[in-house]
């Protein structure tokens, strides 16, 4: 039984080379992983912009390190927008006391990209 950590890993095709050696026999494998998603909750760094902590209780915080104009916008599972709002200041916080614990959307538009990710009340 082998346990790997792919919480590092992100979607796509990865390759495991195993050698077993037992007494004086020695095991060769091959093991091919495709990752669709990987939907473990971790703060998220996207273009040196951190977003965190993920899972949450209570606050984020996003941190533009950069301070490069960036427009944020957290929504409900059903697209109900708690939160847009357009800045270029290094740290922003967010208070997410009063919504109910489950899953939220971080949308964060930059100059760059634009991605959304998945934030996890509890």
């Amino acid at each position: 039984f082998v346990t790997v950590n792919c919480s590092e890993l992100g979607a796509g095709d990865w390759i495991y080379n195993v050698i077993v050696t037992e007494d004086s026999c020695t095991y060769f494998d091959t093991i091919n992983v495709n990752i669709i998603d990987n939907s473990g909750f971790s703060d998220i760094l996207f273009d040196n912009i951190i977003v965190g902590p993920n899972p949450f209780k209570g606050f984020i915080t996003i941190q533009n390190p950069k301070e490069d104009n960036i427009l944020i916008e957290i929504s409900d599972i059903n697209g109900k927008e708690i939160y847009k709002i357009s800045t270029s200041g290094n740290k922003v916080k967010f208070d997410l006391e009063a919504v109910q614990t489950g899953l939220y959307f971080c949308r964060i538009h930059s100059s760059n990209d634009n991605k959304v990710y998945k934030l996890l009340k509890y």
